[in-house]
């Protein structure tokens, strides 16, 4: 009786591991996942965008450590680049 029921165990769980229910919840998940990122652009983006230019959210703020890292550099190879980033 013990042996039978864990062949019955063993075959239900094999049995939902080869069932297709994955694919329906990527399916709801990527719908879900779409209209957040829709959601995103219309945050991101200002309604008034003309050609490659766009507006960000946060203006580019200068750190207080400008320059000391340029200044730490052994060369002189592109350091305005080096500082923005």
């Amino acid at each position: 009786m013990k042996r039978t029921l864990v062949l019955l165990i063993t075959a239900i769980f094999i049995l939902a591991a080869c069932g297709n229910h994955k694919d329906d919840q990527a399916g709801k998940d990527n719908q879900k996942h779409n209209n957040s990122s829709n959601q995103v652009k219309e945050i991101a983006t200002d309604k008034n965008v003309q050609g490659d230019n766009y507006r960000t959210l946060l203006p580019f703020k200068e750190s207080q450590a400008r320059g000391l890292l340029q200044d730490n550099m052994a060369n002189s190879y592109n350091g305005g680049d080096f500082e923005d980033g």
